[in-house]
């Protein structure tokens, strides 16, 4: 027994290992998801929660297996690299040596309560094969087995022992580490890279061949050894969660990515210092922890997971979800569970977790970016039925972080493009519940800020108070776009003003077709950087929107006036320089007739659309509209 590695004359590997290498940008949320996921997965009973605890713990040398034995294969791979110019490498073999002289030696132990254990195929899967992922369900998490590999990412040795307990009677027990190829201490063979803490045969300690030293180190770690379940042991962690903000990292971490499987009862968290101080995260509690966690501003973005975070808000508050407004179940993938929740920002996001609760991706395919006008949300589905989360587990990548089509190369195509047909029917649904929501409709109001309204308090005072404009609405300016366009060439006043004989000039009476020919009107008088001034009866378009359709196309909604008929005109308004100009528009309806500067128009409801085309590019400007009553229409 001890530490044994196989023989690798055929392949000399180097230092860099694939597995470990795709886990170490971010160590301690890949172990953090890859761990609890992996518990998730294997619940003794679906009705009850699964409790995992997270421990630090100093452990005397003597009680890490086979220390020695150990040491001595890390010197013969840091005698192996010498010479190199791998730096990474040498730097880990000095940093290994220096780290296994010490008297005490830190392991994080993470146990989970709950579950079955590891049964035999799921033992062989996690230590003994490479690229092969065995789960209990169709839904599990891992898909392709390199989870595995994310404790190796966090430990300073590169080295995990694994316990399992599957009933009172039967256990097992292994250590693992992955080093480089390098000649044995003893017989200067080659070794390959996998070595193991095991018995002859490179097989695990049972029940009745677990020595002192393992007890020890299980007893101090995961406590009762007669509950069912599994702990592994990462010495020399590469994250203390005895250090304050390490320990508010790890608390971070869990919560913005196993917030929904804690709050819905799925999970249960323990968080352990070497001295005893814990935290508890539990169904009753995660909110008070989380709003906590929130405050502390630098840490979630440090962690960068300030997207994930808001997600929680949306459950912990929302405006809409499927428990208050009715459930959602999607032809051939089940059940899913939403939350949305209305946002001040803008900022418009999804994100998607599949049935055990781990948030997978904040940003699915085909769920980035929204046409027309939507108010900030942020919604987060938790995909329930057994279909859609088989089906979402397949699209994943490695990282369990996004859904990703390149990854189906081997299928046929008629398979291919059944998948993709599946995604866009499920994505089709969750976009039905956004825009229910969301989607900023006919008469929706958003009223602006007082800090900002205060700037147009003088455009919402209605022209010619006290004329003969009655049954005219009062105007509300509301804004519908930033202002930031580029400076345009002016309409000559001089030119407009003289209000001559061509159709659709002026303010249009009795004319031809929709425009009129602009007989018995009056001129509009324009002054550049003003609104305009009238001498007919008019008022701006009340409770102004515009949705763009492309850059000369767009449709505008208004409250109508009261009278029968009226005459829009509409401007295009931008900065340049220092000033504001105003431009009169050329316009007409969809297709119909030529581009004139006004329009007569037919009341026909309280609230109007008209789609309007235009001669200029105007998506960057600001549109706004005047409805004047025609001459002929006077009292």
């Amino acid at each position: 027994m001890g530490w044994k590695f196989e023989k690798g004359e055929a392949m000399d590997y180097g230092f860099n290992h694939p597995g470990i290498d795709i886990f170490a940008g971010d160590k301690a949320v890949s172990l953090v998801r890859e761990v609890l996921q992996n518990s998730l997965d294997a619940p003794a009973d679906s009705d009850e929660s699964v409790r995992v605890v997270f421990k630090a713990l100093f452990v005397k040398r003597e009680f890490f297996p086979d220390a020695d034995t150990f040491n001595k294969h890390l010197l013969a791979c840091e005698e192996k690299e010498k010479g190199k110019e791998n730096r990474k490498a040498r730097n880990f073999y000095k940093n290994a040596l220096t780290s296994l002289t010490r008297e005490e030696i830190p392991f994080l132990c993470i146990s989970d309560f709950g579950t079955t254990g590891l049964r035999n195929e799921q033992w062989h899967s996690l230590i003994r094969s490479s690229g092969e992922s065995v789960k209990q369900s169709k839904v599990a998490g891992g898909s392709y087995g390199h989870g595995k590999h994310a404790p190796f990412s966090m430990s300073a040795l590169r080295t995990v022992f694994y316990y399992t307990r599957l009933d009172p009677s039967e256990e097992k027990f292994i250590g693992r580490t992955i080093l480089q190829s390098h000649p044995a201490p003893d017989t200067g063979q080659q070794n390959s890279p996998i070595g193991f803490y095991c018995r002859n045969q490179f097989e695990p300690f049972m029940e009745n061949h677990i020595f002192k030293d393992m007890k020890k180190l299980i007893q101090m770690g995961r406590g009762d050894q007669t509950n069912v379940g599994t702990s592994i042991f990462v010495p020399c962690p590469r994250l203390d969660i005895n250090n304050g903000d390490s320990f508010k990292q790890l608390t971070a971490t869990i919560m913005a990515y196993f917030y929904y499987s804690i709050s819905s009862g799925k999970l249960n968290i323990e968080i352990e210092k070497a001295n005893g101080s814990k935290i508890i995260l539990n169904q009753k509690n995660i909110e008070r922890n989380f709003n906590s966690i929130k405050q502390q501003a630098k840490i979630v973005e440090d962690l960068k997971i300030k997207t994930e975070f808001a997600a929680n808000e949306a459950i912990i508050a929302p405006d809409f979800s499927s428990e208050l407004n009715g459930p959602l179940d999607i032809d051939n993938f089940g059940r899913v569970e939403y939350f949305l929740r209305l946002t001040d920002d803008g900022a418009k996001r999804v994100s998607i977790a599949r049935q055990q609760g781990m948030l997978i991706t904040s940003k699915p395919h085909n769920l980035e970016k929204f046409r027309g006008e939507y108010k900030g949300f942020h919604a987060f589905f938790c995909v329930l039925g057994e279909e859609g989360s088989e089906f979402l587990r397949d699209l994943e990548d490695p990282l369990h972080r996004s859904f990703e089509f390149q990854r189906s190369d081997d299928m046929l195509e008629h398979e291919f493009r059944a998948m993709k047909n599946k995604y866009k029917e499920f994505i089709s649904e969750l976009r039905k519940i956004i825009d229910s929501h969301a989607k900023i409709e006919i008469g929706d109001e958003t009223e602006l800020p007082e800090d900002l309204l205060k700037f147009f308090r003088d455009f919402a005072q209605p022209f010619n108070e006290g004329g003969d404009d009655e049954g005219f609405v009062t105007h509300d300016a509301r804004l519908t776009q930033h202002l930031r366009p580029p400076r345009r060439k002016n309409l000559d006043p001089d030119t407009y003003n003289k209000g001559d004989d061509r159709e659709g000039l002026g303010t249009t009476g009795q004319g031809k077709g929709e425009g009129g020919s602009g007989e018995g009107s009056e001129p509009i008088v324009r002054r550049v950087g003003e609104m305009p001034v009238r001498k007919t009866p008019s008022r701006p378009l009340a409770k102004l929107r515009r949705r763009n359709i492309g850059s000369k196309n767009f449709i505008l909604y208004f409250d109508a006036p009261a009278a029968d008929k009226f005459v829009v005109h509409l401007f295009k308004v931008g900065e340049s320089d220092l000033r504001t100009d105003r431009d009169v528009l050329q316009w007409r309806l969809k297709g119909k007739g030529e581009f004139r500067e006004s329009l007569v128009v037919e009341r026909q409801s309280n609230r109007m659309n008209l789609e309007v085309e235009t001669q200029e590019d105007v998506q960057n400007y600001v549109i706004e509209g005047v409805a004047v009553k025609p001459k002929n229409h006077a009292e």
